[in-house]
């Protein structure tokens, strides 16, 4: 179940879960007192989806018959026993418009215009928040092109490494014919890649080499002759 709230009895406006509340303008409203037909009395921060004060009973106690207030409503009523049900909020104490619950606390002295100098102050906060937004979206749209386009240079790299590499292997075996029986012995003429066995051969031996980590494929192109040979190495040429 999503978010969910009462209105208060006292004011009228629902009681509100901390993340649905501004600084300086009704927090207050997140301090609640529910009072339940039965006499219990429940107080505490309300958490938007039903519990008070950490209320850990297998029913939630706004929503649920109780008459709900917030505490400032109450004390300023004089602290009320249950006379009636709260209204369930239409908007849920949560999806209601900037501003619709602006209201200081009840009961405490505030300066002249302090209500519109903290919505001025939620307002400086709200740019703010939207100008680094704003920027980490700028970052990174630019690093994810920046990362496409190196991605599609390396895709483009390695399609050009193993062209090379193909056409390297088909040279070797068209020149030394006489390496050309150690090459199908060692990796296989399997007819199911191609009819032609150098291709065939060459994927053999290409999938050989790069299980062993003896092509490094992503980067630069360390394809010499050598990696043709079956058995040599460098000292040995």
């Amino acid at each position: 179940m999503g978010f969910f709230s009462a209105d208060c009895l006292g004011c009228g406006h629902p009681l509100l879960p901390r993340c649905s509340t501004d600084e300086g303008i009704n927090v207050w409203m997140s301090d609640a007192v529910v009072l339940c037909q039965n006499g219990d009395r429940v107080s505490g921060e309300y958490d938007g989806y039903g519990r008070v004060g950490g209320w850990e009973d297998d029913d939630s106690v706004v929503g649920f018959g109780g008459a709900c207030w917030h505490r400032a409503c109450w004390l300023q009523a004089g602290k009320p026993e249950f006379t009636e049900e709260s209204k369930g909020s239409r908007d849920q104490g949560y999806f209601f418009d900037e501003g619709a619950h602006d209201m200081l606390e009840p009961g405490v002295d505030h300066p002249e215009g302090a209500l519109e100098a903290a919505q001025a102050r939620r307002a400086a906060r709200r740019q703010d928040y939207a100008e680094r937004e704003a920027i980490s979206k700028a970052f990174d749209d630019a690093d994810w092109a920046a990362w496409e386009i190196e991605d599609e240079e390396r895709r483009q790299a390695r399609q050009d490494a193993l062209k090379q590499l193909k056409a390297d292997f088909r040279a070797f075996a068209r020149q030394q014919p006489d390496v050309w029986p150690l090459m199908v012995a060692m990796y296989g003429n399997d007819r199911s890649l191609s009819d032609d066995p150098e291709v065939s051969c060459f994927g053999r031996w290409f999938d050989s080499m790069r299980a062993q980590a003896q092509v490094d494929w992503l980067t630069e192109r360390q394809f010499e002759v050598k990696h043709f040979v079956p058995g040599k190495t460098e000292s040995d040429r």
